[in-house]
């Protein structure tokens, strides 16, 4: 098995590869065990090129585990360990734009420092008192999605708006000469597709239910009541109607997206991810401009109760059309930019789905309003003010430190891989009370 097999499986060996070439910083006031978890939490998962500053003049408060940071990670790591460490004065210092950072974590400083240039790597602000911390991201530039990770799709059927292969394909199936055997082996994708192309036009997932039940189960076919493709044509019949949704989709690119992806262009792109995502969505619009409205098609089929025969004959028509839709969406992309091939693959594969071009950038809307109280009670924490509330009293508790480490490596690997949607944009943690805990808008 290999070593970073569980976590290939959520962000795939694309992520992990991702992960693997970051190049990290990270700026902190001391050597806490806050810093020493994030540092150990990022080069477990494969991680290894890290810039570390630390303020000249701040102490070392983690006397638990590690004598030497650097022999205390490598182990962690079958790569070398890079590691560089800078004693700078914090006051004073302008984070370099030499290095291109994949993301700065800022760990318990009051005050977020300043980067050379107009743009700069997604920020992490973080801090742990007692047994309460914070977490905050904070962005120059929009951070475009390649797959949000969803937990479920809606599949692109296009039943409603079929392309001729699909059309040929459902019409040399003659349902009327077929048996009840025969009938219940179809995919419920011919049955919805029958059904819409009977006199009778449904153009909601409800009417298309009421005359499949008059065409198919009271016409055609009396005994389909217990047929499983039956239950799923019922069950799935909005899958049959995919136009409105595609036009909604285009709809935003084309209002919202697109315009501001092209004043961002104009500055550039920071991370060059960003820099493909953009140039694909732009792509997309001419693509779908000029295939009526249409994306790329995923050739995702849903599991349908069917023969394997009918099933795969199915199947094979879309990857057809997929195929086809993906050579001709590469032509569109412009030959000053050269974007790996699985790149393009995975965002031809994730159009369909509307976080793909959600940009999160520093001010999506006004400050939140109802950000908690704690979160003000920890930003005095860090500036050194005393603070009257139990949950502080405590200086230190590693499990919380612990906890807000996960936090900011999360956060992390979502940055990295463009892929999972981030805190929108500051998450308050309270062991104590867990009423204070919550997300808000900075």
């Amino acid at each position: 098995m290999d070593r970073y097999d569980r976590q290939v499986r959520l962000w795939g060996n694309a992520g992990q590869d991702l992960v693997r070439r970051s190049h990290l910083c990270v700026v902190s006031r001391g050597e806490t065990p806050l810093l020493q978890e994030i540092l150990k939490n990022y080069v477990l998962l494969g991680g290894s090129r890290i810039t570390l500053y630390l303020d000249a003049e701040g102490g070392r408060s983690n006397h638990l585990l590690y004598g030497d940071l650097r022999e205390a990670l490598a182990p962690l790591n079958p790569e070398p360990l890079e590691l560089t460490t800078h004693r700078v004065n914090l006051n004073s210092f302008v984070i370099p734009n030499s290095e291109r950072y994949s993301a700065i974590v800022q760990v318990g400083l009051p005050v977020g420092l300043r980067h050379e240039g107009d743009l700069s790597p997604p920020v992490i602000h973080c801090f742990a008192r007692g047994l309460c911390g914070y977490v905050h991201l904070q962005l120059s530039e929009p951070h475009l999605l390649l797959d949000p990770r969803n937990e479920y799709t809606i599949p692109s059927l296009r039943l409603d708006n079929p392309w001729g292969e699909l059309s040929q394909y459902m019409d040399s199936i003659h349902v009327e000469q077929m048996d009840d055997v025969q009938l219940s082996q179809l995919p419920f994708a011919v049955l919805l597709y029958k059904t819409l192309n009977t006199r009778r036009a449904a153009t909601t997932a409800a009417q298309l239910k009421t005359v499949l039940a008059e065409t198919y189960l009271h016409g055609l076919n009396p005994r389909a009541q217990s047929d499983l493709n039956y239950a799923e044509a019922v069950r799935f019949a909005h899958l049959a109607f995919t136009k409105n949704r595609q036009d909604g989709l285009l709809n935003r690119l084309t209002r919202d997206v697109c315009p501001l992806l092209e004043q961002e262009n104009k500055l550039g792109f920071q991370d060059t991810m960003n820099q493909y995502i953009a140039t694909l969505l732009s792509t997309l619009k001419r693509y779908a401009d000029m295939h009526n409205g249409h994306f790329p098609l995923d050739a995702t089929l849903p599991d349908m109760e069917s023969t394997t025969h009918n099933y795969n004959a199915l199947k094979r028509v879309y990857e057809a059309k997929a195929a086809k839709d993906l050579a001709d969406f590469k032509k569109l992309i412009p030959g000053d930019i050269e974007i790996p091939e699985h790149v393009i693959d995975e965002f031809c594969r994730n159009t369909k789905t509307t976080e793909l071009f959600e940009p999160l950038g520093v001010c999506r809307g006004p400050p939140d309003s109802s950000a908690p109280p704690l979160l003000d009670a920890l930003k005095r924490c860090q500036e050194g003010k005393t603070v009257d509330l139990p949950q502080l009293n405590v200086t230190f508790s590693y499990p919380t430190e612990t906890y807000i480490a996960g936090l900011v490596t999360q956060e992390l690997v979502k940055l990295i891989t463009h892929q999972f949607v981030p805190i929108d944009n500051c998450f308050v943690y309270d062991a104590l009370d867990p009423q204070n805990m919550a997300t808000c808008r900075l």
